[in-house]
């Protein structure tokens, strides 16, 4: 049965996804376009959007509150920025906002902020989001956004021009998601010096894990003092400052404590993650909590491990 009600309408596109296509083979274009949705479903998760149809190059996605339609949107623009400073293939969207009175019909949504939201988007560059003005105005004070007046936009399918803004935003900063060791990170008062082909190893790899998504394991061996833990130091400060996450395990050569390493390594995540990247490890929180304890204490549905382990046999 149709419903009438009033929402937040978004919609995104994948700028240049017919040269993508072109330039990459069939597998690699797949993968970066799941990627591409993984990014935003993700942030539409963290502010109550709700997916209402994949458009094949982007998706249509409603709000039930205006201002949290506006912060989705900056955080997928946020997080295509930031995947953009570790893969080797840049992405880009657009994305158009509209709030007004729909109609829901068997799931999918219909209405001049419908049609205002795919204009708007269809009018937006590469990295821009557009706006009617009513967003903002309807935001009001919650925005925490700037607004820079586009003046009236045409949309097709519509009899009169969409007063609009450009809703302006910057990339976040990458650090702080879960702080760096201690023993990580201090900086020499002179800087790192040489080294430069071990460097290039070890950021070879991170651009592999992040790009390729496979594991990378590099073994940083030497006599003691000849800058082994500096080296390890200085490349966790750069991974870290591109939006890595850094944990530290350190084995004592007089001290035989079982699995130490991995006990400090976990509790350093455990004690500052945010709570969504702790409750990712519910399905293995059983053989986990054996070396962090802590992360027992964290989920924020210990009930619910064993039906999500169960889903995984």
């Amino acid at each position: 049965m149709a419903e009438t009600r009033v929402v937040t309408a978004v919609f995104t596109d994948l700028v240049g996804s017919t040269a993508l296509s072109s330039r990459l083979d069939p597998q690699a274009t797949d993968e970066l376009r799941e990627m591409h949705f993984a990014l935003l479903r993700s942030a539409i998760e963290a502010h109550g959007g709700q997916e209402v149809k994949n458009l094949g190059d982007g998706l249509m996605v409603v709000f039930p509150i205006t201002s949290g339609a506006l912060n989705c949107a900056e955080a997928m623009q946020q997080a295509i920025a930031l995947h953009n400073k570790r893969a080797p293939e840049r992405l880009s969207i657009r994305v158009g906002l509209a709030i007004g009175e729909v109609t829901e019909d068997d799931g999918d949504y219909f209405g001049d902020a419908v049609v205002q939201a795919a204009r708007l988007c269809a009018a937006a560059a590469g990295d821009q989001i557009l706006a009617s003005q009513l967003v903002q105005l309807t935001a009001g004070r919650r925005a925490r956004q700037q607004f820079a007046a586009i003046g009236d936009i045409e949309c097709k399918g519509l009899p009169e021009p969409v007063p609009t803004v450009e809703v302006r935003w910057a990339p976040a900063s990458s650090e702080g998601l879960v702080p760096l060791p201690e023993r990580c990170a201090g900086t020499p008062a002179l800087g790192f010096v040489g080294r430069t082909a071990e460097r290039a190893v070890l950021s070879d790899a991170l651009t592999r894990a992040t790009s390729e998504k496979r594991k990378q394991v590099v073994l940083v061996g030497g006599e003691p003092g000849v800058g082994k833990s500096a080296l390890a130091a200085h490349c966790s400060r750069a991974a870290h400052r591109d939006g890595a996450i850094v944990l530290l395990g350190r084995a004592e050569e007089d001290l035989g404590i079982p699995y130490g390493p991995w006990n400090e390594a976990l509790t350093h995540l455990v004690t500052h993650a945010p709570s969504s990247l702790i409750d990712s490890l519910a399905p293995h929180a059983d053989s986990l909590a054996r070396l962090a304890p802590e992360l027992t204490g964290r989920l924020s549905a210990p009930g619910a491990r064993a039906g999500r382990r169960s889903s995984h046999r």
